[in-house]
């Protein structure tokens, strides 16, 4: 299984609940990791930065951009489609990733084209457009490209570390199952019982 793939399953398993209703929610999330993800392109790229961001700080970022992205994709229309939708995004997640030509042109094109996702998603849920035909299904086959691209994203012009994609998700994961279990524990107080 490579890393890409074993961070689909993490994603598809802590967030089993996902559903349309928070599509708009989670696009702005992509929107935020996207900015997070230019700015500490931007710190690292800027000789004599004061914020001392290191190549680390920005393959978090590229880490996050991914979860998000892979979790949108895997956004099933209903309940019943959920493992269909997943398996789509698995499937897909061999496909190379295709970056520009110059130096540092991975992660401007791979930021603009989050923004540009989730301007469309964002666009859809507030209903400026529709979404038809085949549209949902080529958005998120993107959204899942796009968490290829950040975790391939050529760094070898910004550092030769290496890191380890799995084992930052996987840190990852932890806190954000904790942040949805908090989440439904909320929602389930504010209920009224019947």
């Amino acid at each position: 299984m490579t890393p890409l793939e074993q961070i689909s399953s993490m994603v598809e398993d802590a967030n089993p609940s996902r559903s349309m209703e928070t599509l708009m929610r989670r696009h702005v999330k992509l929107l935020e990791e996207a900015g997070e993800t230019s700015g500490a392109w931007l710190s690292l790229t800027q000789p004599g930065d004061y914020k001392k961001i290191v190549p680390a700080d920005l393959f978090e970022e590229l880490v996050d951009l991914a979860i998000i992205a892979l979790d949108l994709a895997m956004t099933p229309e209903t309940h019943e489609e959920a493992a269909v939708q997943a398996a789509r995004v698995h499937g897909c997640l061999s496909d190379p990733p295709v970056f520009g030509r110059r130096r540092h042109d991975g992660v401007p094109f791979l930021v603009s084209s989050a923004a540009r996702l989730a301007q469309s998603g964002i666009d859809a849920c507030l209903g400026v457009r529709r979404w038809e035909g085949g549209e949902l299904d080529r958005h998120r086959l993107e959204l899942a490209r796009l968490a290829s691209m950040a975790l391939r994203v050529p760094l070898a012009d910004i550092t030769h570390e290496t890191f380890d994609p799995v084992a930052v998700a996987s840190r990852k994961m932890v806190k954000w199952r904790t942040i949805i279990a908090l989440r439904e524990a909320a929602l389930a107080s504010a209920s009224p019982a019947f």
